[in-house]
């Protein structure tokens, strides 16, 4: 399996943490790497469905000591070299538990271990690879399905992370996670009732144009720290125009933890559609609150499936109805022939189709 680190040498990198950790499993993400802190033996073979834990690199710089969390596990999609970067393409996977920087580092071998980034005899660094390849396979033990023992996992990971400054309760962040995509809504021979949870497939969902959907957003911050003046919120959006939010788009964190929802609905059209909807945290500045940052933000990639076969039924429908009167009007003339009434379907089914695609319109 391989070992992907992030650490706290840029922002960015620590938020790519609260990023893995909001991910629901089956969707995809991100990590990017310099050539130079790649292990080597990578690039002699195809890393595509290669189990993946993921950790942050807690540094006491004043200690000179360097601490893996783990936090999650994924999967390889694929890997692209582009210039002197690597970019890792993964799907989430399960949170991790009952792990930690002592359990990963007895399970390594000692050549494994001499990578991991560290400070050397004069206190220099940390240095070593962020993305190595390692024989253990900590993920076997690890599965966990969602609910009450993944999100236990998950606060886990929160509490191991927030004793790192980086994650520090004053800096106004919380760790969240998309916990479920539900909707009530069914095709009418279906003999499902209640809510239908809705799981992602090679990296994104498959929704339905017209119908609503419901996102579960679980947010939690360990104990610790005075309660912010203005606190944080976690905003969800979209700027594409078949998705649209009804209700509770953005939710005040004023709690430490809290399970929020916030649901919308997308435009009826006959045609699928891609379509992402974009979740991050909205941080005000606690001495000018205007001042307000977006930070660990992840889009779900989503394709609205259109109705085209209900679409050209329609068009049928339409068609036979617009011609009818004057196919009446013929046969009392006497004036009725298979070829007249076949230019009238004709006629309807294109001013069908121009009334049932707008965008063919001018």
């Amino acid at each position: 399996m391989l070992i992907l680190i992030s650490s706290s040498a840029q922002q960015r990198y620590a938020d790519d943490i609260i990023r893995a950790l909001a991910h629901p499993a089956g969707t995809s993400f991100q990590f990017r790497y310099d050539k130079k802190y790649v292990d080597g033996l990578l690039s002699q073979r195809s890393l595509a469905g290669e189990p993946v834990l993921i950790c942050y690199l807690s540094v006491d710089a004043a200690a000179k000591t360097a601490r893996l969390i783990p936090c999650r596990f994924a999967t390889v999609v694929k890997v692209e070299i582009v210039g002197s970067s690597w970019i890792f393409t993964l799907n989430a996977g399960s949170f991790v538990a009952a792990l930690d920087d002592a359990a990963i580092r007895a399970g390594l071998q000692q050549g494994e271990r001499d990578q991991i980034p560290a400070f050397d005899a004069q206190g220099n660094g940390p240095s070593g690879k962020f993305a190595l390849s390692v024989g253990a396979e900590f993920h076997r033990n690890s599965q966990y399905a969602p609910g009450t023992k993944a999100m236990a996992a998950f606060e886990a990971t929160a509490t191991a992370l927030s004793a790192d400054p980086r994650f520090a309760p004053g800096k106004g962040l919380s760790f969240f996670t998309v916990f479920a995509l539900n909707t009530t809504d069914r095709w009418w021979w279906s003999r499902r009732k209640g809510s239908i949870e809705i799981l992602p497939a090679d990296g994104r969902y498959s929704l339905w144009l017209g119908w609503r959907y419901w996102l579960e957003l679980y947010s939690y911050s360990p104990a610790g720290g005075a309660p912010l003046a203005y606190p944080s919120k976690l905003a969800c959006e979209s700027s594409d125009p078949a998705v649209r939010f009804t209700a509770s788009a953005s939710h005040t964190l004023d709690s430490r933890y809290d399970l929020n929802r916030s649901h919308f609905t997308s435009t009826p059209a006959q045609m699928s559609v891609p379509a992402g909807v974009r979740i991050s945290l909205k941080i005000p500045d606690q001495a000018k609150p205007s001042d307000v940052v977006d930070r660990c933000d992840i889009t779900l990639e989503a394709r609205f499936r259109g109705a085209l076969g209900w679409t050209i039924a329609r068009i049928g429908f339409i068609a036979v109805g617009a011609a009818a009167p004057a196919a009446i009007a013929a046969l009392k003339a006497d004036q009725f022939t298979w070829p007249l009434f076949a230019m009238m379907i004709v006629g309807g089914a294109i001013a069908a189709v121009g009334t049932l695609f707008p965008t063919l319109k001018g």
